[in-house]
């Protein structure tokens, strides 16, 4: 690397993390650091923003954090949100705490994140309050307010500060319409991003807002599942609501739930695509690499119109009675379901109960869908075993072997449980339960009928479930349970371990309590 510019270490670091390849990424960001230890900012950016996932990198870019704010005071802020962003928010707060009053810009961003993610609203309302001359009156203002009320769940206090963003683009403007019960005014943000303006230039047969969908009746329609998994799972049942109105459809969905898609639904055409930007020559559009195969681009233009799998919740769900409703709207393969149940007979009685604790991706923009598993003692004294583990990533193995005293946990012979989902989703159908953080398992239990706990962060809450329910926003299997804001996790994991005792004595499965 002697003698490379740290900005090709960087582009070809993320290059790779773009491909999958993460190790490698991982391994040249080490090494960046170690030859040029100021470039933290810049690693901490590829691992907030990419799939770099920070077990490894995280302690050589908070060392080189901690000792540039030792020396430099005026480097604290940007090193309080690079903690941050790692989930060292511990550290962080001190370095905030350290610098005085929340004035400058980072500093204050950095301590409103902390405080939405750890559950302290106090720090929030300091850090807005603190800040508030320099927001002035733009939108980021009223971005703060409304995901201040969401951490304290007051719906109330979303109302004003939501009218006042309808015209703009946010994240938090759609959850914020969610928990409103606002679905058509939330969704509709899914016509005005910068993105979807790019897209409309490359595709121009994709549908446009004005264009209702009963219009598309009898033409040929290329859907793409133009998002993330967890998203593709929720939103399936949503395909299948329109697709008998077109002559033909095609959806390019993760190859990982091709089979889900495709089983059980005759005459629509399903194509699995590997999620990650190809190496080497490619005709497909950057933006659209991940998402589209070379023959599909190509033929991109046959189509009479091409839907995002996203636009049918802005075209369909205008409240909440358009929410999904379908018990089970993918179908397991049912040998692999017999083959999982003659497994859990073999290593005797239950109750079985399917366990995910943390996002596949640290970071604090992630934060409030990640525990340790150390946090689920209370569960584990209601009940010690069994669980099956259906966690993925780095450090599994050593958290499991940190609980052995308390819980049973059991990785299933041969399961790759973040590449086979067929496996995973037959596995789910044979447990007495799955209890899980919001996610991609949490969506993928919901769809294939198993009995589903998302244990919610207090942030998320009011969105997460149906206006007055605890009944999950994207499936009616998934019941939702949170705790009081200052509580964060800790809360919404003892009242998981109250209900899952509920549910065993309702079912009589064996339990300690």
């Amino acid at each position: 690397m002697k003698g490379t510019r740290p900005g090709e270490v960087l582009f070809k670091a993320r290059s790779l993390a773009q491909q999958g390849r993460e190790a490698e990424a991982i391994d040249l960001l080490v090494e960046l650091l170690e030859l040029h230890p100021t470039y933290w900012r810049a690693s901490q950016f590829l691992v907030v923003n990419l799939r770099v996932p920070p077990t490894e990198i995280a302690p050589h870019i908070v060392r080189r954090a901690h000792e540039e704010a030792s020396r430099k005071p005026a480097v604290r802020p940007d090193a309080a949100r690079t903690l941050a962003s790692l989930m060292r928010f511990q550290e962080a707060r001190e370095l905030i705490e350290s610098a005085g009053p929340l004035e400058d810009p980072v500093l204050a961003d950095a301590a409103f994140e902390i405080a939405v993610n750890t559950g302290d609203p106090v720090l929030a309302q300091r850090a807005l309050r603190e800040r508030q001359w320099l927001l002035g009156s733009s939108a980021k203002k009223d971005l703060w307010r409304i995901r201040l009320a969401m951490l304290k769940g007051n719906r109330a206090a979303m109302q004003a500060p939501f009218e006042r963003l309808l015209s703009a683009e946010s994240s938090s403007l759609m959850t914020a319409g969610m928990a409103l019960g606002r679905y058509a005014d939330a969704f509709s943000v899914e016509w005005k991003t910068r993105l979807r303006s790019a897209l409309c230039e490359l595709l121009p047969n994709l549908i446009r807002p004005d264009e209702p969908i009963k219009a598309l009746g009898n033409a040929h329609v290329l859907i793409i599942a133009y998002t993330e998994l967890g998203d593709e799972i929720r939103l399936i049942e949503l395909v299948d609501r329109v697709r008998s109105l077109f002559a033909s459809c095609t959806i390019v969905v993760d190859r990982r739930i091709a089979g889900l898609v495709a089983r059980g639904r005759p005459g629509l055409v399903v194509s699995g695509k590997e999620k990650v930007e190809p190496s080497g020559e490619n005709a497909v559009p950057l933006i659209l690499r991940r998402h589209l195969s070379e023959d599909l681009w190509r033929r991109a233009s046959s189509f009479d119109r091409i839907l995002l799998i996203r636009d049918l919740q802005a075209l369909l769900v205008r409240s909440e009675e358009d929410l999904p409703r379908l018990a089970r709207p993918l179908h397991v393969n049912v040998d692999l379901r017999a083959r999982w149940g003659a497994e859990l007979a073999r290593r005797g009685h239950g109750p079985w109960i399917g366990l995910f604790w943390r996002s596949g991706r640290l970071n604090y923009l992630r934060s409030i869908k990640a525990t340790a598993l150390t946090d689920w003692s209370p569960l584990f004294r209601v009940c010690p075993g069994n669980y099956v583990n259906l966690q993925f990533g780095a450090g599994v193995r050593e958290e499991i072997d940190g609980v052995s005293s308390e819980a049973r946990i059991v990785e299933m012979p041969s399961l790759n449980v973040k590449e086979d989902l067929e496996s995973v989703a037959a596995l789910m159908c044979e447990l007495d339960l799955v209890v899980t953080i919001p996610g991609t398992t949490q969506h993928l239990a919901g769809a294939v009928g198993a009995r589903t706990i998302a244990v919610t962060h207090p942030a998320e809450a009011l969105f997460r479930a149906r206006s007055g329910t605890n009944i999950g926003t994207w499936s009616p299997n998934i019941e939702v349970i949170t705790g009081p804001p200052r509580r964060g996790f800790e809360g919404a994991i003892e009242n998981t371990a109250k209900r899952v005792a509920d549910i065993l004595r309702e079912r009589a499965l064996p339990s300690v309590s």
